[in-house]
């Protein structure tokens, strides 16, 4: 696939017969995109790894290494994934990247893509009153939302998050899993 075949506008269904359309970003150049340079079938996410000797880096080198992951953070990653292009939001880049959950790191899954893609929307649409998201348990909500709460929260300034559960018991919970920092 190359860029231009890139289908910018994605019709999101919410379960209840209702459709977001939403609008990705234009791609970038293919030696832009990541995988562009690997065989269909090795094409997929794949986290980046902290280099092993990051603590013995010059500090200008560590700099870089964290200032591409927030620029990441802020723009969104593009990869190419069994031939296809794939537009990851920022946070779900974060995420996928370096959110720790139950079994590691999440995986790619399109169903985390379109959430993101819809939480992106909400966030960004001034018309957005913000997003209801109801759906089966262990689709991974709460690893989700707490990786939103996080990213949004600390790389801005005079931000205060806060938790809501069904019972006060279960918000200390998950406020418990927060402050342990599922980041890795």
């Amino acid at each position: 696939m190359l860029p231009n075949q890139f289908e910018r506008i994605r019709h999101i269904p919410d379960g209840d017969g209702n459709i977001y359309v939403i609008e990705l970003p234009k791609p970038p150049s293919v030696k832009e995109i990541a995988n562009h340079d690997k065989p269909i079938s090795d094409q997929k996410f794949s986290p980046p790894e902290i280099p092993y000797n990051f603590k013995d880096m010059p500090e200008s080198e560590q700099i870089a290494f964290i200032r591409k992951e927030l620029n990441r953070k802020d723009g969104g990653y593009w990869f190419y994934n069994n031939g296809n292009i794939e537009y990851m939001t920022g946070l779900h880049y974060m995420y996928c990247s370096w959110w720790k959950i139950d079994i590691g790191l999440p995986h790619w899954r399109d169903s985390d893509r379109d959430f993101f893609y819809v939480w992106d929307d909400c966030v960004n649409n001034p018309d957005s009153y913000g997003l209801l998201y109801i759906c089966d348990r262990r689709s991974g909500k709460t690893y989700k939302g707490t990786s939103i709460l996080y990213f949004d929260t600390v790389v801005k300034k005079d931000v205060n998050s806060g938790i809501q559960s069904k019972t006060d018991k279960d918000a200390f919970t998950i406020f418990n899993k927060l402050i342990r920092l599922n980041f890795l």
